[in-house]
């Protein structure tokens, strides 16, 4: 998938409620597990880097590591324009 396409389902997921619209409380870095991604949906492959994430509902998401980093990039990016749903 495109970091573009990546980025359209981030901010549609971030907007709807189903990816947490704060930062996690705390992060692990790793090889996969197996576990599916929260942004795109697709296994972490044991030989790609997995971020098990803790929200502040103490949910537990995964992550493809660059998934992630989209996804803080649009964390960073919608706190400092204002953007809906961000404290």
């Amino acid at each position: 998938m495109e970091p573009q396409e990546i980025r359209l389902r981030i901010r549609e997921r971030l907007t709807s409620g189903e990816l947490p619209r704060d930062h996690p409380q705390q992060t692990w870095v790793g090889y996969g597990t197996g576990q599916t991604c929260a942004v795109c949906g697709e296994t972490i492959d044991r030989e790609e880097t997995e971020v098990e994430a803790q929200s502040a509902d103490d949910k537990f998401r995964y992550y493809h590591g660059p998934c992630f980093q989209l996804l803080t990039e649009e964390r960073f990016s919608r706190s400092r324009s204002g953007g809906p749903g961000l404290a």
